[in-house]
């Protein structure tokens, strides 16, 4: 094992400030890393973190880096931020849209015209903080041109941290895209020339991807989670029963939860009282609440982190969904949501209904952390035996608990963030 914390420069999209998955995601990781020893470039605005846990020099790359992409977008007053990843490159139909193709088109040569703006403010940081390792998400042709960029300049080695199948996903092999696909593949691999180390999201990945390039080490960096722990206890079987789901609705997922939401509706009318709860952002609520049923289903809006345990135990069966359209499944067929150790931790039984391929069904399976189903019927089954069984609700959260306890500790990631970067 490497002993040594490295001074990491990491580059990504999106600063690790950013209140959204992925940066709570890596501001978590990070959290056992020096503040003194992170050195941050990234793309787009961000959002300060309110309480300030992580402090760490972090830097916004000038607007004009891509110059093609800052002309169209004067031209257009469009403000200098993109959506989510997820939330317009993924297709959430099985058939990809022409309209879908020409969009990624014009993105990927847009930034294929990436040109390194010197910006003496950075320049002198860079210098004084002299990384030994760079760490990215990757998830864009930018990103990675940034990487092997400063990785040349600075003769250190690339580290990429892969939590969704992206690298196949994000320029599929059909219609327009299969030249563009070709082009990122061999970006993708001058980039992973300079890795000798990776990191992934799943046992499942990890398998995959080595048997895709066998000259890289993977290892595998479970989302960490901080003690310590509190659960309440389970309700009795005669109270009302809540199921709750945290989370964002893209990627289709809400469509699976609507799913949910059918056997909620049969479970009051068998005379077994339930509601689900969604805890999501304004932009998922405004698009999707009214294709939901109010009277069985509850928006609570979206949680601070800080709010988040409060929520769990407050929940008596967590909820977990993936879509089961092919286009989405690729994306998500090795990842294992943020929000799983978390679920766990709650000493909550989980209820997830997702394709059984998925790394994530896979997951709650093996460590028997709840029920994974991937029908309807399956899924009225186990909401049933769940609602009714409050001594498998209880083995089902202990199970969960010891899981987090001995896979999810900090002290694990950091080991495994020291063996790898």
């Amino acid at each position: 094992m490497n002993n040594k914390i490295k001074k990491i420069l990491m580059i990504n999209e999106y600063s690790m400030f950013e209140n959204n998955p992925l940066g709570i995601t890596l501001r978590n990781i990070f959290k056992v890393w020096p503040d003194t020893k992170i050195f941050e470039v990234f793309r787009y605005s961000t959002a300060e973190l309110e309480d300030g846990r992580i402090k760490i020099k972090s830097y916004k790359l000038p607007s004009n880096s891509l110059p093609i992409d800052y002309i169209i977008r004067r031209i257009l007053h469009k403000e200098i931020k993109e959506p989510q990843l997820t939330s317009f490159q993924i297709p959430s139909n099985e058939k990809i849209s022409f309209k879908h193709q020409i969009i990624m088109s014009a993105k990927y040569i847009t930034e294929s015209l990436f040109v390194f703006r010197r910006n003496s403010e950075i320049d002198q940081e860079l210098a004084r903080f002299n990384p030994e390792v760079i760490y990215t998400n990757g998830e864009s042709l930018f990103s990675l041109k940034v990487c092997l960029h400063f990785s040349r300049l600075l003769n250190i080695p690339i580290v990429i941290h892969y939590m969704d199948n992206w690298r196949e996903t994000l320029y599929p092999k059909t219609g327009l895209l299969k030249i563009f696909h070709y082009l990122f593949s061999r970006n993708l691999r001058l980039v992973e020339d300079r890795m000798k180390n990776g990191l992934v999201i799943s046992p499942k990945m990890k398998l995959e991807y080595s048997l895709q390039n066998s000259k890289v080490k993977y290892s595998v960096l479970l989302n960490p989670v901080p003690g310590p722990f509190q659960r309440k206890n389970c309700q009795p079987a005669n109270k009302e029963i809540i199921f709750s789901y945290i989370g964002g609705l893209h990627l289709s997922r809400w469509e699976s939860l609507l799913e949910v939401e059918r056997c909620i509706c049969e479970l009051n009318q068998a005379g077994m009282p339930s509601k689900l709860y969604i805890y999501t952002p304004q932009v998922y609520s405004t698009e999707f609440a009214d294709k939901y049923n109010h009277q069985f289903t509850i928006f609570k809006g979206y949680l601070p982190p800080d709010e988040v345990n409060n929520a769990l135990q407050d929940a008596d069966i967590l909820v977990h969904v993936e879509a089961f359209n092919s286009q989405v499944t690729k994306y998500t067929q090795y990842s294992l949501s943020t929000k799983i150790p978390e679920y766990m931790a709650a000493g909550k039984p989980i209820l997830c209904y997702a394709p059984r391929f998925l790394s994530v069904s896979e997951y709650i399976e093996n460590t028997k952390s709840g029920i994974s189903t991937d029908t309807y019927k399956d899924l009225l089954q186990a909401a049933v035996c769940l609602s009714t069984d409050i001594n498998l609700r209880a083995e089902l959260g202990n199970n969960g608990l010891s899981t987090v306890i001995n896979a999810h500790s900090p002290q694990r990631a950091l080991e495994t963030l020291m063996d790898s970067l």
